[in-house]
């Protein structure tokens, strides 16, 4: 299977990624598809060793000094070998490039041949990335399903919403390839910009999506609850909600207009009652109420207003005179 082959290919590099590595450079190598890569050597070769690359126990090319080169037919018009210093240049990459290369020095006097393993990963670029998401008014408790979907070789998907990454959660469950995100349920909160990016070593492609969730009404009305006659009343319906919701009032069972501030000029003991804010949004389709009760009092009059502060300075010695008589009496 894929998974099989991916497995025994890696386990590959790992065992030759570990020897060998005093005449090539530790890999692995990453490049892309139609790229060219460069396998140089740390050690070059005597004028007297023949220097061979070898790929998935196929012979790529072998120089056999001073002038005998042998390329594999496959090859022709791909490798170039320096022959100086047997780095080995391989054009025009394709996915079965992948693999482990051996390069080998052997001497003309028998002496053990000298090797060294790198490997190569070849990817496809990533490109065309889509982030799918709902094309449907999205409210507020409901669900969100978002697809990632991209051409090329994708290793990593990551998740971001305003710039900041995401990560499981109760609500925001992610598939086992983690190309898809279900966010459930969704909350007013969750509006944002959210992005999505296909990556592998030599690529990476992003997409975005602007999530806009539907919410409310939540209602209250704002302003005193009692004012003297001949006042002005103010009171504020305020309502979270979005799309922007529909405001009626109700004073006292009658309506009383559709303006978020409700004023009434100069009220009267008529004005004392319940008032009612009903917000309704129309595309939730939901409908709030908040209740408000106003009570109107009389003005006194300027002889009772009289009264009632010569009433408060008789109160005010009175209990002076009660507490100088308790501090005496103590004394």
């Amino acid at each position: 299977s894929p998974c099989t082959s991916r497995f025994y290919f890696l386990l590959y590099i790992l065992i030759w990624s570990t020897q060998g590595q005093d005449l090539v450079p530790p890999g692995p190598i990453y490049r892309a598809v139609g790229e060219k890569v460069l396998f140089i050597t740390i050690t070059s070769p005597q004028l007297s060793h023949i220097v061979t690359w070898n790929f998935m126990n196929k012979n790529i090319v072998t120089f056999n000094p001073p002038a005998t080169e042998m390329v594999d037919p496959e090859y022709i018009g791909r490798v170039s070998l320096n022959k100086t210093s047997g780095a080995l240049e391989l054009s025009n990459l394709i996915m079965a490039d992948s693999g482990v290369y051996t390069v080998t020095f052997t001497s003309t006097d028998s002496t053990s041949p000298q090797q060294g393993h790198i490997s190569l990963q070849v990817f496809e670029l990533v490109s065309d990335v889509a982030l799918i998401g709902p094309e449907y008014i999205l409210i507020e408790h409901n669900s969100a399903q978002f697809t990632c979907v991209g051409n090329g070789t994708v290793i990593t998907t990551e998740w971001m919403k305003d710039n900041q990454i995401l990560a499981p959660s109760t609500r925001f469950i992610f598939s086992a390839d983690n190309r898809t995100l279900l966010i459930n349920p969704i909350r007013r909160s969750d509006s944002g910009e959210y992005q999505c990016t296909l990556s592998n070593p030599v690529s990476s492609n992003t997409s975005n999506y602007r999530m806009t969730i539907n919410y409310g009404p939540n209602v209250w009305i704002m302003g005193t609850k009692v004012v003297e006659k001949d006042s002005d009343v103010l009171l504020l319906c305020s309502s979270a909600s979005r799309p922007a919701a529909t405001v009626t009032w109700t004073v006292n069972g009658m309506s009383a207009g559709h303006s978020p501030l409700y004023v009434a000029e100069s009220s009267n003991l008529s004005h004392s009652g319940e008032y009612i804010c009903t917000a309704w949004n129309n595309v939730t389709g939901l409908t709030a109420s908040a209740v408000h009760f106003l009570t109107v009092k009389g003005k006194l009059s300027p002889g009772a207003a009289a009264g009632i502060a010569a009433g408060v300075i008789v109160g005010v010695e009175v209990l002076i005179v009660i507490l100088y008589s308790l501090i005496t009496h103590f004394k």
